[in-house]
């Protein structure tokens, strides 16, 4: 089983509510309206909330009920932080994102994911969702109230047009946390649900509790790989990335090019290299940087390296270096992109 993203399966439930904004009656009930407030209370508290608890999740499928817990951080939608407690399968894989960068820690592989933030797809879609919430084709109703994690509930009932199903929301009315979600396919059957057992709000979260996951050298340190991406034979050209691709003259000593994969990446498309020998790999993610109108370039810059990741701005490029390898070494690389 592979472990539950929460911050993704809002996503998913938040772009399902959005294909069903429509043109709605303006008058109509107040149940509804009252629904819809609350709605909209709990999309802004996504984007806003400190909190920090234990969640549950359960996929329902024809053939096996899945169900993992985790302890989850998040402040917002800027920054969060999951860590899987069971089943035994992902018990102990942490997943953060600090709002630039995202970390995937599989203990049980001995490897470590990073990839770009995903969070900025969550605050355009919320964005979008608010701006429409006036003109939405659905029936929202609230059920009743229920008690979640120690927190009064209001139940809210979202039936979508275009058999899309239907999802119930147990919103705190008070601060607008989800407390509890549930999904129900186009024949009622119940398809998934996630709930806090434990919930605590908070005033402060430290950013050292988004840092990446501590791991050491035996972990293998490897790229995300995002959906939507293209492998392709050989080195990139300017038609393949719609941009002049610039290659490393320095890369270390046994290592020789491996692939080629193009992303897409906020309407641009990202290119990542991987050089490596035998046992050790090194990713170069590269992009060239399109500054808005009256916009200068950005000054070069070199960050303060994170696990297993150099950052860089060089010419009019953004990189982004994933490996094993000694800082030293992935900066002399990115130093020596032409």
């Amino acid at each position: 089983m592979k472990p539950v993203n929460y911050f993704a399966f809002t996503i998913l439930l938040l772009l399902a509510f959005r294909a069903a904004v429509a043109q709605s009656s303006a008058d109509a009930p107040q149940n509804q309206q009252q629904a819809q407030v609350l709605l909209e209370k709990m999309l802004n508290a996504e984007k806003n909330l400190k909190i920090s608890g234990e969640q549950d999740t359960i996929l329902y499928r024809p053939e096996q009920t899945f169900t993992a817990s985790q302890t989850i951080v998040r402040q917002g939608d800027t920054a969060m932080r999951i860590e899987y407690n069971s089943p035994q399968s992902v018990a102990g894989d942490v997943f953060v994102d600090n709002g630039k960068l995202s970390w995937h820690y599989i203990p049980s592989a001995a490897k470590l994911e990073v990839g770009i933030s995903g969070l900025g797809r969550f605050r355009r879609e919320s964005d979008n969702i608010l701006r429409r919430l006036g003109s939405q084709q659905l029936t929202a109703e609230i059920m009743g109230q229920e008690v979640v994690a120690g927190q009064n509930a209001q139940v809210v009932q979202v039936t979508a047009q275009h058999s899309w199903g239907e999802h119930r929301y147990w919103i705190d009315p008070n601060t607008g946390a989800q407390l509890k979600i549930q999904t129900f396919g186009n024949l009622g059957q119940l398809v998934s649900q996630t709930y806090f057992t434990k919930i605590t709000y908070r005033s402060k979260i430290d950013g050292s509790e988004f840092d990446p996951p501590k791991v050491d050298s035996s972990v293998k340190i490897v790229p995300m790989t995002p959906r939507g991406s293209q492998a392709i034979a050989g080195l990139p050209t300017s038609t393949d990335c719609g941009f002049q691709p610039l290659l490393p003259s320095y890369i270390p000593p046994g290592f020789a090019f491996q692939s080629t994969v193009i992303m897409p990446m906020r309407g641009q498309k990202l290119v990542g290299l991987t050089y490596g020998n035998a046992l050790v790999s090194l990713s170069i993610f590269e992009k060239q940087i399109i500054p808005d109108a009256g916009q200068s370039s950005p000054h070069d810059e070199m960050s303060t390296p994170r696990q297993g990741v150099v950052t860089a701005i060089r010419n009019g490029y953004q990189y982004i270096l994933v490996g094993s390898l000694p800082t030293d070494v992935m900066q002399r690389v990115v130093q020596s992109m032409r």
